[in-house]
């Protein structure tokens, strides 16, 4: 009774007309056309966030939605001969609410694990500001600026980090597209800072060095800065060395990187780190390392196993360090003397000639000094060019600053059409109010920030991709690589990890499957040290089985209406007796 009266209402009755059908169809037609344009012009991301994945899609959908099952339910109830027309409709509606299941509960995303890591959470495609107290519980904030970008001096964006408004973030400029660059400014509490430039018909190259960067591989040549303390070190560094190519002990000390060739440590004799009341000290390097009679020697002067034992002092503590170029599992802190200290060591030293090295040296009264493959040093001044002897290149100090710090220097890209996902990815500028910051930064999509508020405790704030939790962990236990025969290509590539505590291989066509989630094996990388990391995606789709079951009834209603009618109808002019008579 009830529905006969909803039969006879107009605005029913519209909603399930052939009109509104018509209307909507080509409305449809419309949208999928305004979508392939946006998808062409930009990318799929813009073509998702502007048609599929916008409100008025999501509102046209229910729309449609609406005609189909008021269009079934006019002409209820169904006789016999309308099941394929009552299938089809119900199919579609069926397809459409999985879709929007899956437009609003869906997961895409990605993890990346080292060996032996373990993840629940993973990272998709939407971008978020972070911060906290500490990382392990970093806040996620909305910051998707594409599409309403700030512009400085106009438009900013604020976020209060904390109830009482004593961090405040304000985001002032964006770009969607941004080449990053590290540069270094004149400031009161720093590192001394130079800016070399390598030069000749065919090459022009630039790079900033400061003394606790190390040497520096710049293509053409190494690079390195030394900050000289006194005037022993400024009497060794103009006579130059005479052994060359050591290699490199690189240190952690306390959270602070620090990079030392070992060319300038002479035994015995304490070496400043850029890190306050730190030294290092050479006690012996052993070229050819090898233990005889229970005694550390070396055996020859050739480098077939270098080895080196160093003294790390920080104050009125310090350690005693072994470590080996080659075999770095058998670095070990061999002593140690008053209060313990976080540290780490490694020692590098590559077989390949030293030459083509220039060393640029700054004496306690400011002046620069210069050499050239270890040989003795000279003085150089900014903006004075000297030659090095290596294919017509010169050498020039562009920039020097006593003290200086780090700061990051963006550029915008406009990458050409099609060419959006090889450009490089976004950058935000951020001010802290009431944060230890002297100024606005610029972070890119990945940096984690570690500042100070008013009160002097640390507050981390970054920029990246929002992450979900899974409904399990995924621990990777080892990673494999197999290759084309006679070459580098990777053919297949698989992880073992264990989720649950049962073990399973993630392969790439051969994903692991849980609760509706499906974990593929993506892709892999390396990280800056050589350690496999691979790379997985994680899928959900919610909506996946209501779309299965509506295509399944979608498909046999076609059939229903485009097969079984005209047979009835061809059996008719023949005389032959239908099923219905």
């Amino acid at each position: 009774m009830l529905l006969k009266k909803i039969k006879k209402n107009s605005i029913f009755r519209f909603l399930a007309s052939l009109k509104l059908a018509v209307i909507l169809l080509v409305a449809l037609a419309g949208i999928l056309a305004t979508a392939t344009f946006y998808e062409s012009l930009y990318d799929t991301k813009t073509a998702q966030y502007l048609v599929y994945r916008s409100p008025l899609f999501a509102l046209f959908l229910t729309f449609l939605g609406i005609n189909l099952l008021s269009s079934a339910l006019m002409r209820y109830p169904w006789k016999k001969k309308q099941t394929g027309f009552v299938m089809t409709h119900l199919g579609i509606i069926v397809i459409l609410v999985g879709s929007l299941q899956t437009m609003y509960r869906g997961v895409d995303g990605s993890v990346a694990l080292e060996e032996g890591e373990t993840s629940s959470r993973i990272m998709i495609d939407e971008p978020v500001l972070y911060f906290g107290r500490e990382l392990e519980t970093l806040r996620e904030i909305s910051a998707e600026y594409r599409w309403s970008p700030p512009e400085p001096g106009k438009t900013e964006y604020r976020y209060t980090l904390e109830g009482d408004d004593t961090l405040v973030a304000v985001i002032d400029d964006y770009y969607h597209h941004a080449r990053g660059e590290n540069i270094y400014v004149h400031h009161e509490a720093g590192l001394p800072a130079a800016e070399i430039r390598l030069s000749n018909e065919n090459v022009d190259q630039k790079m900033w060095l400061t003394p606790a960067l190390g040497e520096i591989d710049l293509g053409p040549a190494a690079l390195s800065f030394t900050r000289l303390h006194d005037e022993a070190t400024v009497s060794a560094f103009k006579a130059g060395v005479s052994e060359e190519g050591r290699g490199m002990v690189q240190l952690l000390l306390n959270e602070a990187p620090h990079v030392v060739a070992l060319d300038k440590l002479t035994p015995g004799v304490p070496f400043p780190l850029e890190i306050e009341g730190a030294s290092l000290e050479l006690v012996r390097y052993l070229p050819h390392a090898s233990v005889e009679d229970g005694e550390l020697i070396s055996k020859s002067e050739q480098p077939h196993n270098p080895c080196v034992e160093l003294v790390l002092r920080k104050g009125e503590a310090s350690q005693r360090w072994l470590l080996f170029a080659k075999l770095p599992e058998l670095n070990s802190r061999i002593g140690s003397i008053g209060s313990d200290f976080s540290s780490s060591l490694i020692y590098n030293r590559e077989d390949k000639p030293t030459e083509r090295r220039f060393e640029l040296g700054l004496t306690p009264d400011g002046q620069l000094l210069y050499r050239v493959d270890g040989g003795k040093a000279l003085p150089t001044k900014v903006g004075e060019r000297v030659e090095t002897g290596w294919m017509n290149l010169q050498a020039e100090v562009v920039t020097f600053h006593p003290s200086a710090k780090k700061e990051k220097l963006m550029t915008e890209v406009f990458p050409k059409k099609g060419q959006e996902d090889k450009a490089p990815g976004p950058a935000i500028r951020l001010s802290l109010e009431g944060g230890g910051l002297d100024g606005p930064i610029w972070l890119e999509r990945g940096d984690i920030r570690k500042v100070e508020d008013k009160d002097g405790s640390p507050v981390y704030i970054g920029y990246g991709y929002k992450t979900v939790s899974l409904p399990f962990e995924i621990e990777l236990k080892e990673f494999r690589v197999g290759y084309d025969p006679g070459t580098r290509n990777a053919a297949t590539y698989e992880s073992d990890v264990v989720i649950h505590n049962t073990p399973h291989t993630i392969a790439m066509n051969e994903p692991y499957e849980q609760g509706g989630y499906k974990v593929f094996q993506a892709s892999f990388d390396k990280t800056a040290d050589g350690k496999d990391i691979s790379v997985f995606a994680v899928a959900n789709d919610p909506g996946i089985a209501l779309k299965y079951i509506g295509s399944i009834l979608l498909i046999v209603g076609i059939i229903i209406m485009f097969y079984f009618k005209p047979k009835k109808k061809a059996a008719s002019e023949i005389g032959e007796p239908s099923s219905e008579n």
